[in-house]
């Protein structure tokens, strides 16, 4: 009986040894951390630059970090990576503890690089002053817009701004897509602001027959049209009539005319009588057997310079043509030219 009983003692020793081992042998296999493990870094990145991912990692386990599926030289709980193309990248971190590997946590990551230029700006190049005028471009998805208008920065950061037109001149507005990786290169656009045109001929004027005048109309980039039927800014008229013309741009169209009356000259050999001379700032008639009454000097344009009286001596201070009209005391009415 004692033998039995020694027999069951040994057992139990036997089994309490199996026991205390297998329990050592547990407590030697690691298993997985009770709270997850984070990848913690930037989600966004630009191309060039330098980003850090960090992990708390369970003490007494090795760490493979893996980027888009390639292993890393890393293998502590850092990770740094220089980004050389944009893209979309995954980041996995796994971690091994003895024999045992564990997934701990990934990442996903997008890499960007600055922007390209913007589409051309569209919109109207001409317009008039007081005026509002949308421009437009396209940028690539989620980037933003920075406008200038004369190197002025502009509220606007869509892809759409529309802008008052106050100043008069040519303007240039630019635009550069923006994204937190920095701004594109730029696109640029010309705009001329105009006004209603002006439009002045002068007064009415008279001329010599055998000489002509230009009518100007100005405001150049304008169109014109003359009653003429000339569509030139200008026009030579050697006769008499009414001469108008119309100016037009995209803000309106005015229009102004102007009277031309020719004088009939006589050849001066007909008055072979009537003798100028020049002295400096004077001009000196005389007409033979006649008396002068009143002599009355206009230029090429018609407009009176002067009226003498009971004198042939005139006082003309610029050089130029010139035409009189002569009264004589015999009431004789006589028309010449004078070139000083």
């Amino acid at each position: 009986m004692k033998y039995i009983w020694l027999f069951i003692l040994m057992s139990n020793i036997a089994m309490a040894h199996d026991i205390i081992e297998a329990k050592n042998l547990i407590d030697t296999i690691a298993t997985p951390p009770e709270n997850p493990v984070y990848v913690m870094g930037p989600e966004t990145s630009c191309v060039g630059a330098t980003s850090v991912y960090t992990s708390d990692i369970p003490l007494g386990c090795d760490v493979n970090w893996y980027v888009n599926g390639v292993l890393q030289t890393s293998a502590f709980d850092t990770l740094e990576i220089i980004w050389t193309s944009n893209g979309d990248n995954y980041i996995e971190l796994e971690f091994e503890c003895d024999t045992i590997t564990f997934i701990a946590d990934s990442l996903f990551v997008v890499v960007s690089d600055i922007p390209n230029q913007p589409d051309p700006i569209q919109g109207d190049d001409i317009v008039c002053i007081g005026t509002t005028s949308p421009y437009s471009t396209n940028v690539g998805s989620g980037e933003l817009c920075q406008w200038k208008v004369d190197d002025i920065v502009q509220l606007s950061d869509s892809a759409v701004m529309s802008y008052y037109w106050n100043g008069l001149g040519t303007h240039i507005i630019e635009v550069r897509a923006l994204n937190y990786c920095g701004l594109s290169n730029p696109a640029f656009f010309e705009v001329v602001v105009q006004e209603l045109p002006i439009v002045d001929l002068g007064d009415d004027i008279t001329i010599y027959e055998g000489n002509s005048i230009i009518l100007y109309a100005g405001n150049p980039g304008c169109t014109y049209l003359w009653s003429t039927g000339d569509t030139t800014q200008s026009i030579v008229v050697s006769q008499s009539g009414n001469y108008e013309v119309v100016v037009s741009n995209i803000c309106g169209a005015v229009s102004d005319d102007i009277n031309v009356n020719v004088i009939v000259g006589i050849e001066e050999e007909e008055y072979s009588h009537i003798t100028v001379y020049n002295k400096g700032d004077y001009v000196d008639i005389e007409i033979d057997g006649e008396e002068i009454h009143q002599v009355s000097v206009s230029d090429l344009r018609g407009r009176v310079i002067g009226i003498y009286r009971g004198a042939n001596h005139l006082f003309l201070p610029r050089k130029g043509i010139f035409f009189a009209k002569i009264t004589t005391a015999q009431n004789s009415v006589i028309k010449c030219k004078i070139v000083r």
